[in-house]
């Protein structure tokens, strides 16, 4: 038994490839760009020639990742990378933790990863890594609150 999905494109989703950039088609349609590409280039449409424009994207080059942005603005990776290389702007690398590690379980998690603008999720792994407790809740009566 084949697992593999197949799509059934109708007349109308065939019109409308070729006439805007596939990840646009493939948000328009719910599908992936992947599969906007392979039907474009099975019904032999030469792919869009429409003109993007950089002016957004421009200020979040190396600032985040490629992908990131490319799903952000309904663009191709490639598409944002080639922007970037013209520019001569590195790709993001990620966050410099050795700058960041002294919070680690001094704050929550959830606090630090809004200071630095990742996800809670990556600060709790980084804390791991480091083998660094949480910040726990204070059981201690407050002595302000008496």
């Amino acid at each position: 038994m084949d697992s593999r999905r197949t799509y059934e494109w109708s007349e109308r989703e065939d019109a409308v490839l070729g006439t805007m950039a596939d990840v646009a088609v493939g948000e328009l349609l719910g599908t992936s760009e992947a599969m906007v590409r392979v039907r474009r280039r099975a019904l032999g449409i030469p792919p869009s020639k429409e003109p993007l424009d950089p002016t957004p994207v421009v200020p979040h080059l190396g600032k985040t990742h490629d992908t990131a942005l490319a799903k952000r603005f309904s663009l191709s990776k490639g598409t944002v990378m080639k922007w970037r290389r013209a520019r001569g702007i590195p790709p993001y690398r990620g966050v410099d933790w050795d700058a960041w590690d002294c919070l680690l379980g001094t704050e929550f998690d959830q606090v630090i990863a809004e200071r630095i603008g990742v996800t809670a999720a990556a600060v709790l792994l980084r804390r791991k890594a480091r083998g660094i407790p949480p910040k726990r809740w204070s059981t201690k009566p407050d002595p302000k609150r008496r």
